[in-house]
């Protein structure tokens, strides 16, 4: 075969392999194209459904929850009772002739003129002292109020006097042999007897060895038992 033939036939042969490789190329890009695409709509639908789930699930809130502020810690002073000092003086109780038990109480310390009594026997002093010399006395009024005859019994130590200084005033005719024996008188239901130093049951009772001192502002007559009742005490002021 000449050259002149040859060269038609390659020029056909090389033509024909260019429209194949073009068509090829072609067809790669075409379906590179058509990936691209698919790769970008599965993409798109992805994050739509991303986005539809994101939006459908709650978000969750974080809750808070306030300790209470703890109040500070004031001290309540504790109050202390009112203590008020009081200087004894006499009191006054209205006697029940009916009670079995002393009243006022042992230990009390009356005006004269006020009474202790006790199942219906009543003690008092009268409101004034009596004056035989130098000396003086108290005079005891015993009422008996009971139901029934008393049996009063005495000894001559069982009275005293003092005055608001402490100064203790002597029985008169202390000495005498029968001045602390034991005394007894009968006083029926319904009686009441005033004591005087010189009558015959109450001979040497109560008569105190004096003068008052002068400067004294009462005087303290205690008994320490008669007719059921003991350690009773009356005061006289004095002027």
């Amino acid at each position: 075969m000449s050259s002149k033939h040859v060269i038609p036939i390659l020029g056909a042969i090389i033509g024909a392999a260019g429209v194949i490789i073009a068509a090829l190329i072609t067809g790669i890009f075409a379906l590179l194209v058509e990936q691209t695409k698919s790769n970008a709509n599965a993409t798109s639908v992805w994050t739509t459904v991303v986005a539809q789930r994101t939006a459908d699930v709650p978000v969750a809130q974080a809750t808070y929850t306030r300790l209470p502020t703890q109040q500070p810690y004031t001290a309540i002073p504790t109050s202390k009772p009112n203590v008020t000092v009081v200087t004894p003086k006499p009191i006054t109780i209205v006697a029940t002739p009916d009670s079995s038990q002393q009243n006022p109480p042992p230990g009390s310390i009356l005006q004269v003129g006020q009474n202790y009594s006790k199942d219906g026997i009543v003690v008092g002093l009268k409101k004034s002292l009596d004056l035989y010399g130098s000396s003086f006395a108290p005079c005891m009024i015993i009422s008996n109020q009971s139901g029934q005859q008393l049996i009063i019994r005495w000894r001559n130590s069982y009275i005293h006097a003092k005055d608001d200084k402490n100064k203790i005033y002597s029985p008169e005719n202390q000495n005498a042999s029968d001045w602390d024996t034991v005394q007894q008188a009968s006083l029926s239901d319904g009686d009441k007897y005033e004591t005087n130093p010189y009558q015959p049951w109450s001979f040497h009772k109560g008569l105190f060895r004096g003068p008052i001192d002068a400067t004294a502002k009462y005087i303290i007559i205690s008994i320490d038992q008669l007719a059921g009742m003991s350690n009773m005490s009356w005061r006289f002021d004095l002027k």
